[in-house]
């Protein structure tokens, strides 16, 4: 076996510990929730996130815990949490729609534009660490090709590689450190300013879902999934965070 193809497998079985879980913790989880006891489903998925890096079937599943619970806003913030790591998993997508369809939401997400979508789902289809590997193999890939057939061209192709799957691995970090998703736990008051005496926009259910833009003391600035700005109390949110 080759030198890159034992490193491809290496990446490959990276890639597959940081997605899916398989403790005993997670295992007992999955037969509590099959039983219905979704309590103690989810306290065996939080203490699996204790033991080891949040994975996309952990979240998930205790997404589903809680929404089976009719805990709406804690359903919302963990498939967000997962969203983050898998933005594009067809059963993130098609939970996120249906947590969403519960929480009985006014508000209208604008979807985003299709190059920023393209480049969102490339980009997340690795981690930055994976993306960074990826461009270290194939650069050395394409040296080694050109080297043996004596072409000049191998160096810019390898340099516009490293530059490709640099872009991607940085684009991936940017998204999973600034990408600060809020949900709203309880109902709350959407502000125009910072203070509890300011203009009154709208009142948010438990479960709406926004982007933190910054902080203001005790205040939240954040960007609805419609765009609109405003200020929310942070002891009324949750910070969907990895």
């Amino acid at each position: 076996m080759s030198f890159i193809c034992r490193i491809l497998i290496c990446v490959s079985l990276f890639i597959g510990c940081h997605l899916y879980a398989n403790s005993d913790t997670f295992e007992m989880g999955n037969e509590a929730f099959h039983k219905g006891d979704y309590k103690r489903a989810i306290d065996s998925y939080l203490k699996t996130m204790e033991e080891e890096d949040a994975s996309v079937s952990v979240l998930i599943n205790l997404s589903n815990a809680y929404f089976q619970q009719k805990d709406y806003a804690n359903s919302r913030l963990y498939i967000e949490k997962a969203a983050l790591i898998k933005p594009f998993h067809p059963a993130i997508k098609q939970n996120r729609k249906i947590i969403r369809n519960k929480i009985n939401s006014d508000i209208i997400p604008v979807p985003l534009f299709f190059l920023t979508a393209s480049l969102f789902w490339v980009s997340s289809l690795f981690s930055p660490l994976v993306w960074f590997i990826l461009g270290i193999i194939s650069s050395i890939t394409v040296l080694y090709i050109v080297y043996a057939r004596k072409s000049k061209t191998g160096l810019v192709s390898a340099l516009f590689l490293v530059f490709l799957f640099a872009t991607l691995g940085w684009h991936r970090s940017h998204a999973l450190s600034n990408q600060h998703v809020v949900v709203i736990n309880k109902e709350t008051a959407f502000r125009n300013s910072p203070s509890e005496v300011a203009e009154e926009l709208m009142l948010l259910k438990a479960g709406e879902k926004g982007t933190e833009i910054e902080r203001f003391g005790d205040y939240s600035r954040i960007r609805l999934e419609d765009g609109k700005i405003g200020y929310v109390d942070i002891e009324n949110v949750s910070f969907a965070h990895l």
